[in-house]
């Protein structure tokens, strides 16, 4: 799971708080900044989160230190948009205080909305001739990512061919396009019950969308116009997931703090509503419901 890295230091002089900060950063999605407000007994310390980029965020704090605070160790926060996480005071506004930090970031989140039954839309033309060949894999077994253990994955594959165009499974916000790669070129879209979504295929080409639109089923987002070097380069491969707590985070070493819980989705298909188990050969179907599920009035009535 992908983190953040910045660093921040404050320190006062004995008379005056002081805080301490430290997290990671891989890419410029967030940065969390810290500073104080008021004087004497009214000074507290804001800690503060501005998106650099679109999306929802998980941010766990792990409190080092506290001093003359009352705060919990550990905190995990969901964040939707720039602004303060924390206000935090002295617990003795006469003395010293200040604490200590690390935070670390994940896109998405866990919500009690979550549904892994929820219906999706199958990613290709309803109006295709042929069946394709959909195939379920699940990658068992520790995966060594920065010396932490990632969870299980699973992989959900579409053999399609050229001149196919990929659809959305689901309404979400982009949030990651990749258009350039020596191997991999992806789209991630985080949904609305927190849960994101990445679609990743291995040959030449641009995605339809960009960063901040917003896609529904059947969105367009990729023509295999290209010409591929082998017929399996045209192969979609779908991953489902949302972020967790690691619960070895704090308690091993080098243990990252989040970790990818995958599931596996539910497609309307012409042979109904399932989950793709193994290989199976599908046609993909489609209904107004299914496509306005999670549409806000407003844009049902544009759709009409």
């Amino acid at each position: 799971m992908r983190t953040s890295f910045i660093v921040t230091l404050l320190i006062g002089f004995l008379t005056l708080p002081y805080i301490s900060v430290k997290a990671q950063e891989r890419e410029p999605e967030l940065k969390v900044t810290s500073a104080w407000e008021g004087v004497g007994e009214s000074k507290t310390l804001n800690i503060k989160a501005t998106l650099l980029k679109p999306g929802i965020y998980s941010i766990l704090f792990n409190f080092t230190e506290l001093n003359n605070i009352m705060q919990a160790p550990q905190e995990l926060r969901v964040v939707k948009g720039t602004g303060i996480i924390f206000t935090l005071r002295g617990t003795d506004p006469q003395e010293r205080f200040g604490c200590k930090y690390n935070c670390y970031y994940a896109l998405g989140y866990e919500s009690s909305r979550m549904d892994s039954n929820f219906v999706y839309r199958l990613p290709y033309s309803t109006h295709r001739t042929e069946p394709v060949r959909g195939q379920s894999n699940y990658v068992i077994g520790k995966h060594v990512l920065g010396g932490g253990i990632v969870s299980d994955r699973i992989d959900i594959n579409f053999h399609l061919e050229q001149g196919d165009t990929i659809f959305a499974m689901r309404k979400g916000e982009v949030v990651r396009v990749k258009n350039e790669s020596t191997k991999i070129y992806s789209l991630t879209i985080l949904q609305g019950d927190g849960t994101v979504c990445t679609y990743s295929v291995f040959n030449k080409g641009e995605f339809l969308v960009k960063e901040g639109d917003v896609v529904y089923p059947g969105t367009p987002l990729r023509i295999n116009e290209n010409e591929a070097q082998r017929n399996e380069n045209y192969l979609l491969r779908v991953n489902v997931y949302y972020p967790v707590v690691n619960p070895d985070f704090g308690e091993k070493k080098r243990a990252i703090a989040f970790l990818q819980h995958h599931y596996n989705p539910v497609f309307a298909t012409d042979k109904g509503n399932m989950k793709i188990e193994g290989h199976m050969e599908l046609r993909a179907t489609s209904t107004p419901e299914l496509i306005q599920k999670e549409m806000t009035k407003k844009e049902k009535k544009r759709t009409k």
